[in-house]
């Protein structure tokens, strides 16, 4: 159970980072390069909040099963 708990904080603070990174990425991209999201119909930080929708799900998702586990955890 300390295994599942363990690999379960290392793969929420992995969604955090690639989060943070991707997103810092992009919001640099666009800086440098802003005539290329000129022809785009949606806005340029349209996916850091898609990003951000699917990291919010995967950090609930992850939450809820560490939270079990700790439950399972003080059982035993």
């Amino acid at each position: 159970m300390k295994t599942i708990h363990k690999i379960s904080g290392i793969f929420l603070w992995c969604v955090v980072g690639v989060f943070l990174g991707k997103s810092v990425y992009t919001y640099y991209d666009y800086t440098a390069h802003p005539g290329l999201y000129e022809t785009w119909s949606a806005p340029w930080y349209t996916g850091i909040l898609r990003d951000g929708v699917i990291a919010a799900v995967l950090i609930a998702v992850t939450l809820a099963v560490r939270w079990v586990n700790k439950k399972k955890m003080r059982k035993e």
